[in-house]
């Protein structure tokens, strides 16, 4: 038997990710998470910090839980990006 519909709505969130330097040749990435909706922000260190806060933040906000369950929480893939490999143009 199917469930209830779910009303329509949108959540838009604007995400900011950055290098910052540990010391020497060691970096990491950083970020934060905007819901531009309610104005929560959120910052956070790894990529599976981000996976958590999402569903929280959609919480927040008063949108149902999903009923499919949660992705998993993965590392970004090998050879993504560093501080040095940034777009010019």
């Amino acid at each position: 038997m199917p469930g209830r519909p779910v009303p329509y709505q949108l959540y838009l969130f604007t995400l900011r990710l950055w290098p910052e330097v540990l010391d020497g040749d060691r970096w990491e990435w950083r970020g934060e998470v905007k819901n531009t909706g309610t104005g929560e922000l959120r910052y956070f260190r790894d990529w599976p910090t981000l996976l958590r806060l999402l569903p929280d933040m959609l919480a927040d906000a008063g949108a149902p839980r999903s009923s499919s369950p949660d992705p998993p929480a993965t590392p970004p893939a090998a050879g993504a990006p560093g501080p040095d490999d940034r777009c010019h143009g």
